[in-house]
This record gives C-alpha cells, sequence and structure tokens, in this order.
C-alpha cells in the first residue's frame, strides 16, 4: 500500500492510504485562496455605477442617505460593502463624522465620462472616434435633431481650432 497526502485548503493534511497508486493532490485554485489574488479592476461593475450616481447626485452623503436614494432596494450592510469598494479603488472619499463616514466622490462624473468613453471607444473602434460616430450614423442612433446638434458642435470645434 501507498500513502497519499491530500493538501486541504484550510491549511490541514490529511493522509489517506490507496492501494493504486500514490500522489500528491492538489486542489483547484479557489477565489480567496492565497495563492490565486482576486484581479483587481478599475472598471466599476452596475451597482458601484449607481452608487457613484447618488454621491454625484446628492454630494456627500452617510451609506443610509445612499441606501435611500438608490433606485432600488438594497440591505445597508450591501450599500456599505459597496461604499468600501469604492473607497479602496479611490473612487470616493471618506471623513469620520459622528460615528458615521461620509462619502465623497473621488472623481468627477465629467472625469468618469471622458474615461470609459476612451475606454470604450479604444476596446470596440480600435481607438477611432470616427468608427463610433460612423456607427451610430450607420445604426440609425441619432435622430435628425442629434444629428444637426452635433454638425453646429463640430463646425464650433472645427472654428476653435482654427484660432
Amino acid at each position: 500500500m501507498k500513502i497519499c497526502v491530500i493538501r486541504v485548503i484550510c491549511g490541514r493534511t490529511k493522509v489517506l492510504v490507496d492501494s493504486e497508486s500514490a500522489f500528491l493532490y492538489r486542489p483547484p485554485k479557489v477565489l480567496g485562496d492565497e495563492r490565486m489574488p482576486r484581479r483587481k479592476s478599475e472598471q466599476m461593475t452596475p451597482l458601484e455605477l449607481e452608487i457613484m450616481q447618488v454621491l454625484w447626485e446628492t454630494g456627500p452623503a452617510t451609506v443610509q442617505i445612499v441606501q435611500r436614494q438608490l433606485k432600488r432596494e438594497l440591505a445597508y450592510t450591501t450599500v456599505q460593502t459597496m461604499l468600501t469598494v469604492l473607497h479602496r479603488k479611490k473612487k470616493v472619499k471618506r471623513t469620520l463624522k459622528d460615528k458615521a463616514y461620509i462619502y465623497t466622490p473621488a472623481v468627477s462624473r465629467t472625469k468618469f465620462t471622458g474615461h470609459a468613453v476612451r475606454e470604450f471607444i479604444d476596446r470596440l473602434f480600435g481607438g477611432s472616434a470616427e468608427g463610433l460616430v460612423m456607427n451610430l450614423l450607420q445604426e440609425k442612433h441619432l435622430t435628425p435633431e442629434k444629428l444637426a446638434e452635433l454638425h453646429a458642435l463640430i463646425e464650433k470645434e472645427e472654428r476653435h481650432a482654427k484660432d
């Protein structure tokens, strides 16, 4: 008989007897295991974005205020956890006031939107803003009114570029 050593994730080792063959079993990597750290994402999840929109609209707020302002019902602890994640990602700042954290956006809506649009254009259109505009035109996502606004904006930008 041969001895097989099985390593258990929680740190304990079990010794089993195997009549066929001896082998060292390593359990698959799982989230939370020290050998496989979770990838840190700079992108915001839909829920993180919802919370940021509340903060952009209301300004500095506690967990309770954010929870009340959300469009869907979430547990207090869920909102608290998401705000902690946003704080870790440096998307919000927090200050302790009367035993409660006050959260404020660390990044403006304009700056976030600009970054997200640039990333979107890079990923989907190879960095070509023209590709995005052409797609919007081809897919008929622009009404004649919006198209006229866009045309006026382009002419304005061209005038400023000449100055």
